[in-house]
């Protein structure tokens, strides 16, 4: 029995609304069997306009489950520097468009190879800084083609600082809604937000682009009982804004204390997670330490945030590079309006 047949069976039996599936891992005396290198879910990362600086050789340190990398850019420089498995140049390497729409227009003169370069993906994180024109304008490309071959497209859109002047504010919202319109579901991740709950702006953001990508990542391909990509489908909304919050803890009470912390993250929040409509959330630890107790907890507490009839999926991943503590990553479906891209 695959994961995907175990969640249907536990909701057919009407467990699911009491239970965790993830709990599956410590209550069967024999370990699922690992599914084939080949059923795993294909991902690629996509750094465009050189990311504002986050460039892919130092986001991919130890990020699970990458099938390549691809980097887009208007600038040799750049994309030597950015060190992915795949470089697309944008023209000749001589013109900088200072619009954005000049920028996706000479995309859009090369979307065949863009075509070429992800059509063996499943999944796909767009990473675009809405500071310049080459991100704003490239990035809605990459998430057109992507939707036209039926790929998942995750766009991750850094936002400049708001002491970098309201004028920035409008640009910033149209290069976001352009991403959204192209069919990406965006996270959206302010670069001096993440400074300031993180410490160094720049490590700050990496890691926030790490810990997304690991969380879903794992969920979909690393779980013992998980999501597929039909689930994460159906849990996100194309062309909409989404929320994520990660927590770690350890020690008694861990499950409570880890959980707390993913909901208080900058990116999610307790009001995000009110207004979600649906919810995926992964939990992380040592084989041996995750425990049918802990999962109880964590699907209470987040439950007690949430209407209803909002929807939720649960994934267990196994993870012995995280020692003693268990991680929670929240990833919420946020309703459209507003888009505050700078929150």
């Amino acid at each position: 029995m695959n994961r995907r047949q175990f969640n249907q069976t536990m909701v057919a039996l009407g467990t699911i609304a009491t239970l965790p599936v993830l709990a599956y891992l410590r209550d069967v005396a024999a370990e699922p069997d690992p599914e084939p290198a080949e059923s795993l879910i294909r991902i690629g990362l996509v750094t465009v306009g050189g990311a504002d600086g986050n460039t892919v050789a130092t986001i991919t340190q130890g990020l699970p489950y990458v099938t390549h990398t691809i980097a887009i850019d208007r600038d040799v420089a750049a994309l030597s520097v950015a060190k992915a498995d795949k470089s697309i140049l944008i023209g000749n390497g001589d013109v900088h468009p200072m619009k954005s729409r000049s920028a996706y227009e000479m995309a859009r003169r090369q979307a065949t190879e863009i075509e070429t370069a992800i059509s063996d993906l499943d999944l796909v994180f767009i990473l675009a800084g809405m500071y310049g024109a080459a991100g704003k304008g490239m990035a809605p490309v990459v998430a057109d083609v992507a939707r036209r071959k039926r790929i998942t497209t995750l766009g991750i859109a850094i936002t400049p600082a708001e002491w970098q002047g309201a004028q920035s504010n409008p640009r910033v919202r149209y290069g976001v809604q352009e991403l959204q319109r192209a069919g990406a579901t965006v996270f959206p991740i302010n670069s001096q937000h993440m400074a300031q709950a993180l410490g160094e702006e720049g490590a700050g953001v990496n890691q926030t682009i790490r810990s997304l990508f690991a969380s879903i990542s794992y969920a979909i391909n690393g779980s013992y009982v998980g999501i597929d990509l039909h689930d994460l489908q159906l849990a996100l909304n194309p062309g909409g804004i989404a929320a994520m919050g990660f927590g770690s803890a350890d020690g008694a009470g861990r499950a409570e204390n880890a959980t707390q912390l993913a909901i208080a993250h900058p990116l999610l929040g307790v009001d995000r997670l009110r207004t979600a409509t649906r919810v995926i959330v992964n939990i992380r630890g040592k084989a041996a330490g995750l425990m049918l107790h802990e999962s109880k907890t964590v699907a209470r507490v987040i439950r007690g945030y949430q209407s209803f009839d909002s929807g939720y999926l649960y994934s267990a991943s196994a993870d012995e590079s995280v020692g003693d503590k268990l991680i929670v990553s929240i990833l919420a479906s946020v309703p459209e309006a507003p888009i505050r891209p700078t929150a």
